[in-house]
């Protein structure tokens, strides 16, 4: 039984009661107090029902990108049993980017014991809306948030190179000159090494004037 349907029975056994003190028929008093008993019944065998628990979510205004699908519908929210002052260092911490989303169960499992750990090194936790992958939330003092700048990147470039990797193989198949197939794949072979070259002589350069401007 519901709030409000418990809250519906107090008041007609209220009115109940005020009418069998206004009742002057010994029958329809009978019939009231019988009726009043039969509430009062219901009322007490009823439990309470149970209130559900107010869980808090923090937006920090950036956009939080989830680790295993890179989406940026996270939801980061905190335990009901989460001490205010501790949760608002939490929410500091996060706004400055001095945090980081994990999802290694390992990892989750040791964290939130609620039942033997401190209230000080509660932490929050975070779900996906796309994935619907979930973990909690830790302190990372050198690394921006969840995924940072240059694991975004870095993401973005897999994405790309996997986009054009899946676009040459749908032009190959799509050829039907089997010359024209073999010159194509020979091509791509040669162009391997000539690639190889060019990124290695292009890494030091990049650490070369990585060195020049340190100095």
């Amino acid at each position: 039984m519901n709030h409000f349907q418990l809250g519906l029975l107090r008041s007609a056994g209220s009115k109940f009661q005020f009418l069998i003190q206004a009742v002057d028929d010994e029958s329809e008093m009978t019939q009231l107090e019988k009726i009043a008993r039969q509430i009062d019944i219901i009322l007490s065998s009823s439990p309470a029902p149970k209130i559900k628990p107010y869980i808090e979510s923090y937006s920090p205004g950036y956009p939080i990108h989830c680790p295993k699908c890179n989406s940026d519908k996270v939801v980061i929210f905190f335990d009901p049993r989460f001490v205010p002052r501790f949760r608002g260092e939490w929410k500091e911490r996060i706004r400055n980017k001095k945090t980081a989303l994990e999802n290694r169960w390992e990892k989750i499992k040791t964290e939130n014991r609620w039942w033997k750990m401190d209230k000080k090194s509660a932490k929050p936790n975070w779900i996906c809306k796309d994935c619907y992958e979930g973990g909690v939330v830790l302190e990372n003092m050198n690394k921006s948030y969840c995924t940072g700048d240059n694991e975004l990147a870095d993401a973005k470039k897999q994405t790309k190179e996997k986009r054009c990797e899946q676009e040459f193989w749908k032009l190959y198949k799509q050829q039907v000159n089997l010359v024209k197939k073999g010159k194509l794949l020979e091509d791509i072979a040669n162009l391997q090494p000539i690639v190889s070259n060019c990124y290695a002589g292009a890494k030091e350069l990049l650490a070369s004037n990585k060195t020049e401007l340190n100095n």
